[in-house]
């Protein structure tokens, strides 16, 4: 039938006529969408590794309308039709995505959600032809390969999912607790299914971060390639926000030895999303630019503290982890030499010079597997930057040795343990094996004027009470905002973005964080002060009559 140009007075048929071409048009964009998708940088990388199968866990942190919810459908509907969009298809290993029946759960905060979303975009951009039948009662998704998809809400509790297994889940939305979770997590296991979560992180640093993000083994972030400023608070121009949308990539791996293989961490700002109108983005900006929280979780996708205030610059902090090394080289140390391992507690960022002068701090714990870290920080004297981190469990009497290890190797370093407590035990075997170069407690001007060691009571190594811990970390605090701090480890950038005053003015690690990377890092920064940046104004390092071996290499 020849519709008239003039829709306005249609006869019934010629309507009826319209409404079938509007239809065929819809279900043929429909059928055509998946394969000629097209992602930004980071959503390609989040669907190229869910389907190679890269880890079993992968968590997406995105702002609002950073097209995080639209990812997971996408995700869903490949695996569901196998269908793979011209763009991605040469980076999929075709041995690990094969078209097989499959299980799926769809799972959202609250019906509302999974109905206006999850549901509904599976939905409008299911091929047709991919269809077989929808239960609306149970509301199960069956596709022509006999994939069967389940929408639900986890507002019901996790009872409800207790006898089902999946081989794949999307949980769209942090719950507040991890119950849900780890049932969801469960229900994956005897399939050696995957689990994606895509979320704002609108809960603050909550059991996700905890859980999953500082235990992910590696993070991929974005950042614009113009150097254009994503402080938090900013409401940008129009000609900022072109240039803001040219994002790089950026992977970082995580060098703790907590970190999970199976764990993936993914962050999307606003600015990832190529479909999103300037004036959404503009208006956003301006709405939460004087809530640093809100602005950070619903702008940038990052996570932020709810509670508590933040002793260091949070935006410096995320700044520098952007751009902090990606590969370390890795190193156990044993028996005074550096074995390279990919599983090494030392991570080395900077190679030693001769000639530099560097500083050590420590924080010691007792060493139990289950309890706090000793940590090792490596600073070099004159430059101001994070060398090195050892970082692990050990009795205190070997990371005595570890510490001696490293102090040889960086030209006879200041060692500077602390002496608190476990601490005690380490200083009297760094004593006992004579090492010539440990910290104590003296009066530098006396020592100027005499050229020469006082010999009354010497205190060796620092000693952290509730008055020098404030100076120290005031100290670390001006170094890195005054930018003459160079850090290098991301793991030590993450403990000081949850480093905070409590509410009696005091300084601690936020409820289930550790702060042994800050204070080895402020213990380390104190020996400054004691410590010349250059020996005898020659360059050269201190000789020692102590029998030392190159340990690299060995």
């Amino acid at each position: 039938m020849q519709l008239p140009d003039d829709p306005t007075n249609l006869t019934r048929e010629e309507l009826i006529e319209l409404n079938r071409q509007a239809d065929a048009i819809l279900r043929k964009e429909a059928d055509d969408y998946l394969i000629n998708a097209v992602f930004s940088k980071i959503q390609e990388e989040v669907i190229v590794n869910v389907l190679n199968r890269t880890a079993k866990i992968f968590i997406l942190c995105g702002a609002n309308l950073s097209g995080k919810s639209y990812l997971g459908a996408v995700i869903l509907l490949i695996l569901m039709t196998g269908i793979l969009p011209h763009s991605i298809k040469h980076r999929i290993d075709p041995e690990k995505f094969k078209l097989t029946r499959r299980d799926f759960l769809s799972a959202s905060l609250d019906f509302r959600m999974s109905y206006m979303i999850a549901q509904k975009k599976i939905l409008d951009f299911l091929p047709k032809k991919e269809f077989s039948a929808f239960n609306k009662e149970l509301r199960q998704l069956h596709t022509r390969n006999a994939s069967t998809t389940i929408f639900t809400s986890v507002e019901s509790g996790e009872v409800k999912f207790q006898g089902f297994e999946f081989d794949g889940i999307w949980l769209d939305e942090e719950p507040k607790t991890p119950k849900i979770w780890d049932e969801l997590f469960m229900r994956t296991i005897k399939r050696q299914g995957f689990m994606l979560m895509t979320f704002s992180p609108l809960l603050g640093l909550s059991w996700s971060y905890l859980e999953l993000y500082k235990k992910a083994s590696e993070y991929y972030m974005t950042h614009n390639a113009h150097n254009i400023s994503e402080e938090t608070g900013i409401v940008h121009t129009p000609e900022e926000l072109k240039k803001l949308r040219d994002r790089e990539i950026r992977l970082i791996k995580n060098t703790d030895e907590d970190a999970s293989p199976q764990i993936k961490f993914f962050q999307m700002t606003s600015y990832d999303n190529s479909f999103l109108p300037d004036t959404e983005i503009i208006f956003t900006e301006q709405k939460f630019k004087d809530d640093l929280f809100q602005y950070q979780a619903r702008v940038l996708g990052r996570f932020a503290q709810l509670i508590g205030r933040e002793v260091f610059n949070g935006y410096k902090i995320v700044n520098y982890q952007s751009k902090v090394s990606s590969a370390p080289k890795k190193y156990e140390i044993i028996d005074g030499a550096f074995k390279e391992s990919l599983k090494g507690r030392y991570s080395e960022y900077m190679p030693k010079k001769e000639g530099r002068i560097y500083v050590i701090g420590a924080d010691i714990s007792e060493g139990l597997e289950t309890g706090d870290y000793s940590c090792i920080q490596v600073i070099d004297r004159l430059t101001y930057e994070q060398v090195g981190v050892w970082h692990g469990h050990l009795p205190p009497e070997e990371v005595a040795h570890i510490l001696i290890t490293l102090g040889r190797y960086y030209n006879f370093a200041k060692l500077i343990p602390e002496r608190n407590s476990h601490g005690v035990g380490v200083v009297n075997k760094i004593r006992e094996l004579k090492y010539p170069n440990l910290y104590y407690d003296r009066d530098l001007s006396k020592e100027v004027l005499s050229r020469q060691h006082q010999t009354g009571n010497k205190r060796f190594g620092w000693y952290t009470n509730l008055e020098n811990k404030r100076l120290m970390i005031q100290n670390l605090s001006d170094l890195f905002s005054s930018g003459k701090l160079k850090l290098n480890d991301y793991n030590t950038l993450e403990e000081m973005r949850t480093y905070i005053y409590d509410d009696a003015g005091h300084t601690s690690a936020r409820s289930g964080c550790h702060d042994d990377r800050v204070m080895a890092l402020a213990i380390a920064l104190i020996g400054f002060k004691k410590t010349p940046a250059l020996m005898a104004g020659t360059g050269e390092v201190i000789k020692y009559e102590n029998e030392y071996k190159e340990p690299f290499g060995m």
